[in-house]
Order: C-alpha cells, then structure tokens, then sequence
C-alpha cells in the first residue's frame, strides 16, 4: 500500500510540473497511479468489512458483544424500550431491523 501511494504522489507531482496535461505519456501514467491508489484504499475498505463481519460471526457469548461493541459505536445508538412478552419483544426488534438493515445486493 505504501508503495502505491509513493508512486501515485510521485506521479501527481510529476503531472503538476509538466503543466497538468490532459494527454499524453505524463497524463497516463498519473491516471494509472491514482486509479490503482484508489483500488487497493477500495480493496482494504472491503476486506475491512468483511474482516468484522467474520469475527462477529465466529465470536459467541460475550465476546459477541465485545466485538460487537468495538466494531460499532454504540453511544449514538438511541436505547429503545419494548413491552415485556416475549412475542412483543420480537416484534419490535423485526420492525427495528427492517428500519435500520439493508440488503448488500
């Protein structure tokens, strides 16, 4: 990553001096560079994700809710309360997930 990075703020210098082309073999080779750069930040935001939702996934018990709690900020999260029984319970938290969760594809 490091690597990538030094070549892309190398190659934006480089395009800066010439005058910012809009073509040409100074142009390409910044485009080339910050499109890569621009991947692989992409790249490690997906496996980022990816990453913690195994951990939750393979996390039980407590250590469920210490991941939990790490991976997401649980202060700006309003305390909802909900009625007692059991069956009301679920219900609320059927409404509240369907409110808050949205499909990845």
């Amino acid at each position: 990553m490091d690597d990538i990075k030094k070549r892309s703020i190398a190659s934006c210098k480089l395009w800066k001096s010439g005058g910012r082309p809009r073509s040409g073999h100074i142009y390409h080779i910044y485009r080339k560079d910050k499109a890569a750069y621009k991947s692989s930040i992409r790249k490690r935001q997906r496996e980022a994700k990816e990453t913690y939702t195994n951990d939750l996934h393979e996390a039980q018990g407590k250590v469920f809710w210490k991941r939990w709690s790490s991976k997401f900020d649980s202060d700006k999260c309003p305390i909802v309360l909900v009625n007692a029984d059991e069956c009301s319970i679920a219900e609320e938290f059927a409404q509240h997930f369907a409110k808050v969760c949205t499909s990845n594809s």
